[in-house]
């Protein structure tokens, strides 16, 4: 019963936050009405309110970059514009976040790639296993032609703009059975996973069960074993607590996530044009921010896990075992090209390859 009352206040508290944040947003949008057109607002004085959602507590490196970004746009615009960052999913969870920044219901949010596959299927598209081998390939297909390509369409078929691709890490294979070493050692694991069709055909591939579960439910999940793992960076497996219900940790770096940060594009449009350039260079400076801090929580946070929870085992995989799951990915690879469109996939790993 207290673990059902604790859910539903905070249910209770994320309705009453997302009710304020659309009133804010419908205010902002009169306010600035007021006004005349988008480039009157230095001249009257209008202020702004952005909402700004996020999935994890204080420390995460997203969640440090979009508190960096609204201090710099504060300092440009000259306190114009006021952010204000949710912490953990206090706006919904990741998907009601995506939900809610399409409609204009919230001005900003990031989410993982992945969530904006529904609207442009590419985009779920960097989180390929083994599609990176280092963060600089990562970089520069996320700000080349490919990332470019996926910007543009999240903005004209689900109305928000893409302001920063975040570096959210590489995976590791977390569980509470057994260590992963080899491909086989996967079998018959119930793996939480993103609901989207190439990671959940990637784990059918490897024999395990793929069990699609938002991030705030993996917790209680693995607690209660519904679930036997799970599949994070370091960076989230430390904010969200799970080294507390997990026994072994494989760095597997098996794929890379990328977090989307994003603005509602009418909300944008409704800015003058200096806050304009001002939400973009705030953002670019965020986003470099959030990429050393990911790099640097790569290896802190692996040591703080290693204090925090002395009984934790971390391995390697075993020699060999990266190229046999490749081998076993190749249908996954497949339903990418079928999914993603050809000339996209085609591009995609060229660009990842370096040719």
């Amino acid at each position: 019963m207290p673990q059902f009352q604790d859910r539903l206040d905070q249910e209770i508290t994320r309705r009453t936050l997302l009710k304020a944040a659309g009133a804010g947003a419908l205010t902002l949008a009169l306010t600035a009405c007021v006004g005349g057109s988008a480039g009157s607002g230095a001249a009257n004085g209008t202020r702004y309110f952005i909402n700004l959602a996020t999935q994890s507590g204080d420390g995460y490196p997203s969640v440090e970059a979009a508190k960096y970004f609204g201090q710099q746009l504060n300092t440009l615009s000259g306190g114009r514009i006021t952010v204000q960052v949710h912490l953990a999913g206090q706006l919904g969870t990741t998907q009601a976040t995506v939900d809610s920044l399409e409609q204009g219901t919230i001005q900003m949010g990031y989410a993982s790639s992945s969530f904006l596959a529904t609207a442009v299927p590419q985009a779920s598209a960097f989180s390929l296993p083994y599609l990176f081998k280092d963060r600089a390939t990562a970089y520069r297909v996320m700000d080349g032609p490919i990332g470019q390509e996926v910007a543009s369409d999240l903005q004209s078929k689900a109305g928000v703009r893409v302001l920063g691709m975040y570096d959210a890490g590489f995976a590791k294979y977390l569980n509470t059975k057994r260590s992963i070493r080899t491909a086989p050692d996967l079998k018959g694991l119930k793996m939480r996973v993103i609901n989207n069709p190439i990671t959940i055909a990637a784990y059918q591939a490897l024999g395990a069960t793929p069990v699609p579960l938002d991030a705030t439910e993996v917790y209680t999940a693995l607690q209660l074993r519904t679930i036997d793992g799970t599949e994070a960076p370091n960076a989230g497996t430390l904010n969200n607590k799970w080294y507390e219900v997990i026994k072994y940790l494989t760095n597997s770096n098996h794929l890379f996530f990328v977090e989307v940060m994003m603005i509602n594009e009418k909300f944008f449009q409704s800015l003058p044009q200096d806050l304009q350039k001002f939400v973009i260079q705030a953002a670019a400076a965020a986003t470099q921010k959030e990429r050393a801090l990911a790099q640097q929580a790569e290896t802190d946070a692996l040591k703080q896990m290693q204090t925090l929870a002395s009984g934790l085992q971390v391995n390697d995989l075993d020699p060999g075992t990266a190229d046999a799951i490749r081998a076993l990915l190749k249908p996954v690879y497949d339903l990418a090209a079928k999914n993603f469109g050809p000339a996209f996939t085609s591009a995609l790993l060229a660009a990842a390859q370096g040719t």
